[in-house]
């Protein structure tokens, strides 16, 4: 969709339609995510055992981000579409070597 809006010349609704992705992915996405981390340790205590409740912070650390980088994924049709992805690249390859 956004790809397609960049090649019709549409920029404005390209931003108003990368806005409504991000907002609403963040918040389809903060409900999982709160439920999982808010009832970790009951989670754990019935998928794995009562022996790795004590885990569940590791799950609600691993599990958090989740809604944020969700939420921002949309935007990264963005840069493909304005076809600069260098800077990304490097970003992530430093990154991943760090």
């Amino acid at each position: 969709m956004m790809i397609i809006q960049y090649a019709a010349g549409q920029l404005n609704e390209l931003a108003a339609t990368s806005r409504r992705a991000v907002k609403y992915l963040g918040l389809v996405m903060a409900l999982p995510v709160g439920l999982i981390v808010g009832f970790a340790p009951a989670l754990l205590r019935v998928w794995v055992g009562p022996q790795f409740e004590p885990l569940s912070l590791v799950l609600a650390v691993i599990v958090f981000p989740l809604c944020i980088y969700c939420a921002v994924v949309p935007l990264f049709t963005i840069q493909i579409a304005y076809n600069r992805v260098r800077v990304p690249a490097f970003v992530s390859f430093a990154t991943g070597f760090g």
